[in-house]
């Protein structure tokens, strides 16, 4: 048996099959690179979205924010509020018009699904619902340009995931093995 670094020789679908084993644990050090990397990258896939929609796309996205409201009026848990955020994630992606995007997407899926669900854990997702559903309305009346909505949301981005940067923080450096409760 040869075991290669990961790191050289591993692709997406690495990353597939770790997110579909129960009970792993990528660690903080894997979990906050990810979460710069959604920050960093997230806002200009929002930007290029926001280029090519029409009315009908955007009227999609918050049909799907409305979505969430009513499951929050209703007490539903986090992860099925985290359902929904990656059907939003999932339509950004596909407004952004890369193959090659939607192809990392789809084999970040699981991931993204705990992600957004440990995340929503750390913030009143009402507010996070809220702001996001007005920035789409900004871009819906043409309140502000694609560059503008990217700086926006970085900027929003940077600022809401305190708390949960600090939450990944606090969990040890290397994958380990847990269990969910």
């Amino acid at each position: 048996v040869v075991v290669l670094d990961y790191r050289e020789h591993a692709g997406l679908d690495l990353l597939d099959a770790v997110f579909d084993m129960p009970g792993i644990d990528l660690g903080s050090a894997f979990n906050l690179e990810l979460l710069d990397h959604w920050i960093e990258v997230m806002p200009a896939i929002v930007q290029a979205a926001c280029r090519r929609s029409t009315p009908a796309d955007l009227a999609f996205i918050d049909m799907l924010f409305v979505s969430q409201i009513h499951l929050l009026a209703r007490g539903a848990a986090n992860k099925d509020l985290a359902v929904i955020e990656v059907q939003i994630q999932d339509e950004i992606v596909r407004l952004a018009g890369s193959t090659i995007l939607r192809l990392f997407a789809n084999s970040m899926r699981r991931f993204r699904l705990r992600f957004s669900t440990s995340f929503f854990n750390s913030i009143d997702v009402r507010d996070h619902v809220r702001a996001q559903r007005a920035l789409l309305n900004d871009i819906m009346a043409g309140n502000i340009t694609p560059e503008e909505v990217c700086r926006l949301y970085r900027a929003y981005l940077e600022e809401h995931t305190r708390r949960h940067r600090e939450s990944i923080s606090r969990l040890p450096s290397n994958p380990s093995l847990f269990t969910e409760q």
